[in-house]
Formats: C-alpha cells, sequence, structure tokens
C-alpha cells in the first residue's frame, strides 16, 4: 500500500519526506527491515515515539514533527541554491 501511495508514475518518490509514528516497536522494523519499497524507505526522514494511539497519536505524531519538516524544507533550499550558486558559476 505505501508503494501504490507514495510512488508516482514516474517511479519516484511523490512527497518530501515520510515521517514514521507510532509507541510501539513496529515503527522501527518499518524503518530497518524489509517491510517497506527500498524507494519508499529512502524517503523516510524520521521515526518518531509517541505516547498515544487513534487521534490523540495524530495530533501528538503531528506537533513533534514540525521541527523534522522544518529542518526538511531547510535542506531543500539549500540544495537549491547550491545548485543556484553551481549554475552562476
Amino acid at each position: 500500500m505505501t508503494t501504490k501511495h507514495f510512488i508516482g508514475s514516474d517511479n519516484k518518490l511523490n512527497v518530501e519526506g515520510i515521517i514514521i509514528a507510532g509507541s510501539a516497536n513496529f515503527k522501527s522494523d518499518l524503518e530497518k527491515g524489509d517491510l517497506l519499497d527500498e524507494r519508499v524507505q529512502k524517503g523516510v526522514v524520521s521515526v518518531l515515539d509517541i505516547s498515544y494511539g487513534g487521534e490523540n497519536g495524530l495530533n501528538e505524531a503531528i506537533q513533534h514533527s514540525g521541527t523534522v519538516l522544518t529542518n526538511v524544507k531547510f535542506m531543500n533550499e539549500k540544495k537549491l541554491l547550491s545548485e543556484f550558486y553551481a549554475e552562476i558559476a
């Protein structure tokens, strides 16, 4: 299912990054095991440990993801500027 939703028709990841969150060890199994497609696994930017399940857990994961998402945006901007400076040079 992850491959179906996160790999586009161009055979590449169609999101900037994936955050895996959960309260048990399954999130670690997803990150380190062979349960995810390799292309999806390369897109994992963070694994978060949260205390709750359901809607409360989702809200907690979103709250904790702010820093991670800011870092992803910063890295993308840094890459873009590097490419820009390379073109100027």
